[in-house]
């Protein structure tokens, strides 16, 4: 089984993986969707299909011919479908990050030589993460910090971006917002920096202008990637905009994009409910939480409900609901709505923390909702 979110060093998603979310439509981008015009992800997509024989036969190719790129990349693939597929402990290999420091290798090589493809800003396959492959976590950041200099091409400066990105360091912010200022119909890099606009939304003080500003960011450079995308209604980055808008204190916006979810992805014939589950919480619990902004806490408890309702999709049966809009019927006094919410979402969610919240909810007290606030 492909794991397409393998672990990543940051707590956010970067926007090429996030990309590849099925919360909303339930379909995956294609390998040639991630491609912007040189076709290395395609091919790497390829070399998941290889078995052990023809990954030996590349790797003896690449002895006489150690430039080969088409080789390179479909090792890249092979290997991080290696790396990721469930299979018994018993026949795994006696170094069980063997495959890891494989793919790395030519990970290696390609930023030394061919730092601009595509391939090297397509998470997680293309990234050498911080572990478990230190040494060549470290010998990679050495070649991007060697090859994003100020004259590097907008892609180079990008895919580096996106590498520093993974350790929130400022380089992201500086190399990801010229790779969008020299390469601007590309989608990759503003939905990577609005990735880490949001990412910096969670580290500020709530309410704080910081807060705002991060959160105002990451919508403005998600709106850009959206739009450079497609626009699409079921693109998954919808959400992330709505919540964040709300977030920003830009209501008439998480209107906006909560209507569009709520319009798109209705249950009924030719809708899956995995698929609509995720856009029905979001959208109503955007539209509480402007609700309640605007002082009408009856309407933001009614959208709480509505959320609550939800089917359930892949996201919120793993991760939960997001409990932004309860924690703030909660302050307002709202307890019984919010005890009834916590009931319709263990339909979907069976996590035991939501249990420990509803009594405590039921003791009169405020639970820390932990990362539940952001998903």
């Amino acid at each position: 089984m492909r794991r397409w979110g393998g672990a990543l060093a940051a707590a956010f998603v970067l926007a090429c993986l996030a990309a590849c979310s099925t919360d909303n439509s339930g379909q995956n981008p294609t390998a040639t969707s991630l491609d912007h015009g040189d076709g290395s992800v395609s091919t790497a997509v390829q070399g998941e299909q290889l078995d052990k024989a023809d990954a030996a036969g590349l790797e003896s190719k690449l002895k006489a011919t150690p430039g080969d790129l088409t080789a390179r990349e479909k090792l890249v693939g092979y290997y991080f479908e290696a790396q990721a597929t469930d299979i018994p402990k018993s026949l795994k290999p006696a170094d069980v990050n063997a495959d890891t420091i494989a793919r790395d290798r030519h990970l290696l090589w390609l930023i030394q030589n061919a730092p601009g493809i595509d391939l090297l800003s397509s998470a997680p396959m293309g990234l050498v993460q911080p572990t478990p492959d230190t040494t060549g976590y470290v010998a990679a950041r050495s070649a991007w910090l060697g090859q994003a200099g100020a004259k590097a091409p907008p892609r180079v400066k990008g895919n580096a971006g996106i590498f520093f990105a993974q350790t929130y360091d400022q380089r992201a912010f500086d190399l990801l917002t010229a790779a969008e200022a020299g390469d601007g119909q590309n989608p990759t890099w503003p939905g990577a920096l609005g990735d880490l606009y949001s990412a910096r939304t969670r580290t500020a003080s709530p309410g704080s202008a910081a807060m705002t500003q991060a959160s105002a960011s990451a919508v403005d450079e998600m709106e850009k990637a959206w739009g450079l995308s497609g626009s699409a209604n079921t693109d998954p980055r919808l959400s992330q905009i709505a919540k964040l808008a709300v977030v920003a204190r830009e209501d008439d916006k998480a209107v906006q994009y909560a209507t569009v979810l709520l319009n798109t992805f209705k249950p009924g014939p030719g809708q899956s409910p995995l698929a609509v589950g995720g856009p029905i919480h979001d959208g109503n619990m955007v539209l509480g939480q402007v609700a309640l902004h605007k002082g009408d806490r009856a309407g933001a408890e009614h959208y709480l409900i509505k959320a609550g309702a939800s089917p359930g999709s892949p996201t919120l049966d793993r991760y939960g609901p997001n409990f932004s809009l309860a924690r703030d019927l909660l302050v307002a006094g709202s307890r019984d709505v919010v005890l009834k919410y916590c009931d319709e979402v263990a339909k979907f969610w069976s996590d035991p923390k939501l249990a420990a919240w509803r009594a405590a909810i039921t003791a009169g007290k405020i639970p820390d909702f932990g990362d539940n606030l952001w998903n």
